[in-house]
């Protein structure tokens, strides 16, 4: 099968991308694979990808992807992505992740914008594949997409050697450790994380630690974040090896998220790499953890997130070892085997290879 992939970027630059690259390498090893990306790999600045318009590079990708004359054209779909609107005589899939398009701090003529691109993409879209019935549901109640042409292929996450959890782990010490990983944006909800922990820090003795980058876009959010507490560590962007040993060694993950999650790497990372995780109900709803693997809150709450950290910072080793038997049995189902096998069929099965066997 030849399929030809389009996304502004791939790699470790979001979730999406990160989706994305995965599915290249999964399909590289099985088929011919032409990718179009706007952003390499080295890329310093994502910039927010996903309400990019950029209507010539869209029509250009369009152009490279049929010249590569595949049996199907796989499209990392963001708001503003417009490629599957220039493919003509040839099946497209598109991948998406995004939800609450009402919800982003734009501007209500940019939000009329994006719900446009989206419908029209939806419409143009042979299949679309979304990592959570989540986001299903919010495709088909927002923008009427069919659900007949909605596939789910939850994602998986990366595992590192097994010595790697006893070489990083951690002694005895007074001072507990609250860790977040992810971007920073106001959507991750990092800025109720830091009230809570300020707050907890009252009673116990805690730092957290905020690893993550931020894009241009969010200077100031990043800016008013540091006035917070200023206790707060900022470590900034980590490699992979090194997110996973702070994962290990933290006393507890929190994924604070308040709005755009499709599904969540991070929990699921965080789950399986350490156990204890405080996650917020949206993550709940899209099915990356469940409350048997994690301690759920409601999101958009400085008191809840407070008692959801008290509650697992506290608790004694008996209950956190039956925790993290818990979680990482849940985590464990998502790999990237199981999702680049998803994506596979439904690429075959709308590929013209498929069309002309039937």
């Amino acid at each position: 099968m030849r399929v030809a992939v389009i996304a502004k970027a791939i790699g470790e630059f979001g979730g999406a991308e990160k989706v994305t690259q995965k599915v290249v390498e999964y399909l590289s090893e099985r088929h011919e694979i032409k990718v179009i990306t706007m952003l390499d790999e080295d890329s310093t600045d994502r910039g927010e990808l996903g309400i990019m318009v950029d209507e010539e590079w869209s029509k250009s990708a369009a152009a490279n992807a049929v010249k590569f004359d595949p049996d199907v054209i796989y499209v990392c779909g963001y708001w503003g992505e417009t490629a599957p609107l220039y493919v003509k005589n040839y099946p497209v899939v598109t991948m998406h992740h995004d939800t609450e398009l009402e919800a982003l701090p734009i501007s209500d003529k940019r939000k009329e914008l994006l719900f446009k691109l989206t419908k029209i993409r939806i419409e143009k879209s042979n299949a679309i594949i979304v990592p959570s019935r989540y986001v299903m549901d919010y495709l088909s109640s927002r923008f009427y997409a069919r659900k007949d042409k909605i596939f789910v292929c939850p994602p998986g996450f990366d595992r590192v050697e097994g010595e790697m959890r006893e070489r990083y782990s951690k002694g005895y010490r007074k001072r507990k450790v609250v860790l977040y990983v992810g971007r920073i944006a106001p959507n991750k909800g990092v800025h109720i994380l830091i009230q809570a922990v300020r707050e907890i820090s009252r009673d116990i003795s805690v730092k957290l630690k905020i690893a993550g980058s931020y894009t241009k876009d969010y200077t100031e959010y990043y800016a008013s974040l540091r006035d917070i507490w200023d206790e707060t560590i900022f470590l900034g962007k980590l490699t992979r090896e090194e997110v996973f040993r702070e994962m290990i060694s933290a006393d507890v993950i929190v994924c604070p998220s308040l709005a755009h999650e499709g599904f969540g790497i991070v929990p699921v990372e965080a789950m399986y790499y350490n156990g204890i995780v405080v996650a917020t109900d949206i993550f709940e709803k899209t099915g990356a953890v469940s409350r048997d693997s994690a301690i759920i809150c409601r999101r958009g709450s400085v008191s809840a997130l407070r008692e959801a950290i008290t509650s697992a910072l506290t608790m004694n080793e008996r209950e956190r070892e039956k925790l993290r038997a818990r979680a990482r049995s849940y985590a464990s189902k998502f790999t990237w085997e199981r999702h680049g096998r998803c994506v596979e069929r439904i690429l075959f099965r709308f590929s013209r290879t498929s069309s002309l066997d039937r």
